[in-house]
């Protein structure tokens, strides 16, 4: 518990005068284990002022929980007074905040030590942010996203560019009337649905323009692309990889169990039901082979899951499922992939799917279905020279590209052209009998 009876004073210990306080963002019931999760582990290293605003329906008995237990102050709208939505309906929320000094943290970030110096790097400026996992702007992706805001802004392009240092914007820091957000508001409206997360590129092509302290990594350390950053104070589960195939998840799993273990503000109940949040609800419910086995196992038990198997017969981490897509085909796959997981839940499985004519295909956003969907599947790069055509180059790879990279005992080959239509089971046991097995066409 946390004695509320401070919240929102000037902090006595602090010369200045000004007060401080973090501030937090929730809509709708999505990433409410993960907001439990990160309200949990920030009231390990921060005692002071705490505003969480919530919009969309909440429960009032969840909502005087997180009183009660983290003695936050909750903003609650029932119906979002704002065009926006959520990532640039925060950029308007920063400003309602009621500290002389805030700190902005999204729900999948975990605390793990104290983070002050967020404070104190925006004192005197307009805005205090980290560098992201060590990447610059005039670096491929980066850069690429910058130049998108060219027909709006075309003279901010090239100083952004030069920036040097690429910001992430799921942790930042600054200080009451600050000038920036009501163009940084303006120029993210205009990118809502022109680009991919808008509002942090508008951050950075404001960068040069504003009196910004960009800091070092530690307050804002990338689950999956961190260089080695020492000592670090918040981690940051960017883009739903609070439960997937990194190191680093081991943090989020281990505050997740805690939680689960105390029932923090009825977490179990939210959890097990977080269908919405579905990397979350296949690492519960899922029995593929994970690096966070152990942690699954403890998660399981807690919550009273059992073990089962989708396919009678067959274990999860016994079977992979194969497919493949280029330019032509992921359109195909883009309207199939979904049925497949709905009809034969085979979002547990291991997976690879082979792609042919992408630029970077482990970070490619038109592959993004493909991450949402299959959060265990490799995507892996496919191409044969002396292939007669591009049918046989992609044909191949169920051959020669499965022998190599398939390690499971068995393998299902799924086209993407091809559509589940019911649930029935996809494998059954008899198919162990056989070296390959096909159902009967025509």
């Amino acid at each position: 518990m946390y004695n509320a009876t401070g919240r929102n004073r000037k902090d006595p210990t602090m010369e200045d005068g000004l007060t401080r306080g973090v501030i937090l963002f929730n809509r709708g019931e999505k990433c409410l284990t993960r907001m439990i999760v990160c309200l949990r582990t920030l009231r390990k290293h921060f005692a002071g002022n705490v505003t969480l605003f919530l919009e969309g329906p909440h429960s009032p008995k969840l909502m005087a929980d997180l009183k009660d237990r983290f003695a936050v102050d909750i903003v609650h709208r029932e119906v979002s007074p704002s065009k926006y939505k959520a990532l640039l309906r925060k950029i308007e929320l920063c400003q309602e905040s009621p500290y002389d000094l805030s700190v902005v943290l999204d729900t999948d970030t975990v605390v793990t030590g104290d983070f002050s110096e967020l404070f104190e790097a925006a004192k005197d400026h307009d805005l205090a942010i980290c560098h992201f996992a060590g990447w610059s702007t005039s670096g491929g992706t980066i850069e690429r996203r910058i130049r998108g805001y060219a027909p709006l802004k075309p003279e901010y392009v090239e100083a952004a560019v030069a920036h040097g240092k690429a910001i992430n914007c799921g942790v930042f820091a600054w200080r009451k009337g600050t000038p920036m957000f009501k163009e940084w508001l303006q120029i993210a409206e205009w990118g809502e649905h022109r680009m991919y997360i808008a509002d942090e590129v508008a951050c950075q092509l404001l960068l040069p323009r504003y009196d910004v302290n960009v800091i070092g990594t530690r307050c804002n350390v990338s689950v999956l692309h961190d260089p080695g950053t020492p000592d670090p104070r918040i981690i940051h589960f960017h883009g739903k990889k609070h439960c997937i195939e990194a190191p680093r998840c081991a943090v989020w799993l281990q505050e997740f169990i805690e939680a689960l273990e105390d029932d923090t503000c009825g977490i179990r109940e939210i959890a097990a039901k977080a269908r919405d949040d579905r990397r979350l609800h296949r690492f519960i419910h899922g029995n593929a082979k994970t690096m966070h086995a152990a942690l699954q196992r403890r998660v399981k038990e807690i919550l009273g899951v059992a073990a089962a198997e989708t396919w009678p017969g067959f274990r999860d981490e016994d079977v992979t499922i194969v497919t493949a897509c280029d330019q032509k085909y992921v359109h195909h796959l883009r309207a199939t992939l979904a049925n497949w997981v709905r009809h034969k839940r085979v979002d547990r499985f291991p997976a690879i799917v082979y792609v042919n004519g992408f630029r970077r295909p482990h970070r490619n956003s038109e592959l993004d279905f493909i991450r949402a969907l299959l959060p265990n599947a490799r995507i892996i790069r496919w191409d044969m020279d002396e292939a007669a055509d591009q049918r046989e180059r992609m044909l191949t790879a169920f051959v020669l590209g499965a022998a190599r990279d398939v390690q499971t005992p068995y393998w299902v080959k799924i086209d993407a052209d091809a559509y589940a239509t019911d649930d029935s089971p996809l494998l059954v046991p008899e198919m162990k009998d056989h070296v390959i097995c096909g159902h009967r066409w025509g």
